[in-house]
């Protein structure tokens, strides 16, 4: 049997290791790893947004300002769609990459380019809602064409669920589109 000091000395040991290891890593990342936490939570709170999409995040993205901003600039795009939602499934559209000039620009112009191939707003908005990399050009021309196209061979099943094209898409309709229009991500 093994004396109960030999075990202590067994046990305590990896401890003052793993203490040693952890006074190695400096006190200065343990410090920014807990203010970038917080700063993650406080941001969290203030747009609503989970503290695991704000984590995906690259560190020059977690400016509450900027994410602010861009969130309004979503809204002004989609107003009825679930902007967190479209930041869960697409951090990059919280990427300060662009600026907020670039990236209206670029989404306005994918927008216009979903408009002349579906002619339906609700449809149109419940797709970017759904696929927001569209607003960053994911996908390109042939994902465009691949969306008119569907769009053009299924006009009177899109014109029966997206009703006037004003209102948004009710459950079934959201289900129609959902279904054979949009990719999901992976």
């Amino acid at each position: 049997m093994t004396s109960r000091r030999a075990t202590d000395a067994v046990v305590s040991r990896p401890a003052r290791f793993r203490r040693a290891r952890r006074g190695g890593e400096s006190a200065a990342a343990r410090r920014e790893s807990a203010i970038s936490r917080v700063g993650v939570e406080r941001i969290a709170a203030l747009t609503s947004l989970s503290a695991e999409t704000l984590e995906r995040l690259d560190a020059d993205s977690l400016d509450a300002r900027r994410v602010v901003a861009r969130l309004v600039l979503l809204r002004a795009l989609v107003p009825e769609g679930d902007v967190s939602h479209m930041i869960a499934v697409e951090p990059r559209l919280l990427s300060q990459r662009a600026g907020d000039e670039d990236f209206e620009r670029g989404a306005r112009d994918a927008l216009e380019a979903l408009e002349r191939r579906v002619r339906w707003d609700n449809v149109r908005k419940f797709l970017i809602e759904r696929e927001p990399g569209l607003l960053l050009g994911d996908g390109g021309s042939r994902r465009l064409d691949e969306i008119g196209d569907f769009a053009s061979e299924h006009e009177a099943n899109l014109s029966a669920v997206a009703g006037d094209g004003t209102s948004w898409l009710d459950v079934g309709g959201q289900r129609f589109v959902e279904n054979f229009l949009v990719r999901y991500y992976d």
